[in-house]
């Protein structure tokens, strides 16, 4: 992500920011804030609550890691559905750009719009 994405994130959402998150394609922001965002609504658990994002083969995934006796069925069920929807998300989001995108199978684990469609010619 660039720069100012990052200070963005680490600034609107210091309490879940993972450093995990600055190696992420630009194109992936709006999911990310959506997710942070997500975290930020299931409650006051800024405490009770650690995440990681992972890029993966099939797509971005969250590793959130919350402190469970702090934490009730509501909660959790509220998490599962953040991790499943920015999981998703990510494979119809353009890395580059953040449009809709396809699956690249000529480029393993990435997920471009028809513009930057991961044969190199402007996929980053």
């Amino acid at each position: 992500m660039t720069p100012e994405q990052i200070d963005h994130l680490r600034t609107m959402y210091r309490n879940y920011y993972h450093d995990s998150i600055d190696s992420l394609p630009d194109g992936w922001f709006t999911i990310v804030t959506d997710f942070l965002g997500e975290m930020d609504g299931i409650g006051d658990l800024t405490d009770a609550v650690s995440v990681r994002l992972e890029r993966t083969p099939s797509g971005l995934k969250a590793f959130v890691f919350p402190e469970m006796s702090r934490w009730s069925n509501e909660h959790m069920h509220q998490l599962r559905t953040a991790q499943r929807t920015l999981y998703g998300l990510s494979q119809t989001t353009c890395e580059t750009c953040g449009k809709g995108a396809v699956y690249a199978p000529l480029v393993a684990g990435r997920f471009f719009c028809a513009e930057h469609d991961g044969g190199g010619n402007n996929a980053s």
